[in-house]
């Protein structure tokens, strides 16, 4: 007998649903653990080796794929327990955050990330971790201006210097050429290796500025914190007996690997 299985964190309930290779279905609950939420996902699979008979070892080594979904990165978010992050953007467009976007659809009050007030201390970031380079590419993707590295360079020791844990770069039109976005994330990663970087065409290749900005600054103040958790989880389970993907449910839709996410 062969599983599929799926986990979801709640706030207060960890749920979890297996289904054997002739498609018959079963639901088990236990209470989440939000101080560390590996363990809630491993005491649901106790409960649901135990239901079946079998030794938590012996059931994830007949698991076939692993479902995961979490809200442990939203909660970092709710509760600004993110990392301090620098924000990089094309020169001139440096209040784009502070800016946002004027209200028009529900799905766009959501993307305002409660920023209304430069000063405000629950904001994700504050005016001064943002920074301007001199760098310009038009919406065809032809380089209008070459991306200034000596600009890169002391935008990046200022950040650095001011303890941000994260850089999240946003540069206009990266959507048609990334290579600017490309060449700071290869300065960052090479003179600043213990500093996350996250590009905007990486992490959100759509139109607006504003959006683009959002999304792949929340990547970066959430990104340890995922990173941790998901690294802790996938080892708990290796070392419990599963040998299968593990898979992360996306909330845009679909799942990836873990190694992917």
């Amino acid at each position: 007998m062969r599983f599929v299985i799926g986990t979801d964190i709640g706030g207060t309930f960890t749920d979890t649903i297996v289904m054997n290779d002739a498609g018959e279905v079963s639901i088990f609950k236990v209470p989440s653990t939000p101080q560390d939420n590996t363990k809630g996902v491993m005491d649901s699979i106790k409960l649901v080796s135990q239901s079946m008979g079998l030794g938590v070892n012996d059931f994830l080594s007949k698991v076939n794929t692993f479902f995961h979904g979490t809200t442990v990165g939203m909660n970092a978010v709710l509760t600004r327990k993110g990392a301090r992050v620098g924000f990089i953007t094309t020169r001139g467009f440096g209040d784009t955050l502070p800016m946002m976007r004027a209200s028009r659809t529900t799905s766009q009050d959501i993307l305002k990330m409660d920023m209304p007030s430069l000063r405000d201390e629950t904001t994700l970031i504050p005016v001064y971790f943002i920074e301007e380079v001199s760098e310009r590419t038009d919406c065809s993707g032809d380089e209008v201006i070459p991306l200034d590295m000596e600009d890169v360079g002391r935008a990046v020791k200022k950040l650095v210097d001011q303890g941000v844990e994260a850089v999240a770069v946003c540069l206009l039109w990266s959507i048609r050429n990334p290579i600017h976005e490309n060449q700071i994330k290869t300065y960052v990663k090479k003179n600043y290796p213990g500093i996350f970087v996250s590009i905007s065409s990486e992490v959100m290749p759509v139109i607006r500025e504003y959006e683009r900005s959002v999304v792949t600054l929340v990547n970066s103040y959430i990104a340890k914190i995922i990173e941790r958790y998901l690294a802790n989880l996938e080892n708990s389970l290796r070392k419990n007996g599963m040998n299968s993907p593990l898979l992360v449910m996306q909330s845009t839709g679909g799942a990836i690997p873990v190694r992917s996410s």
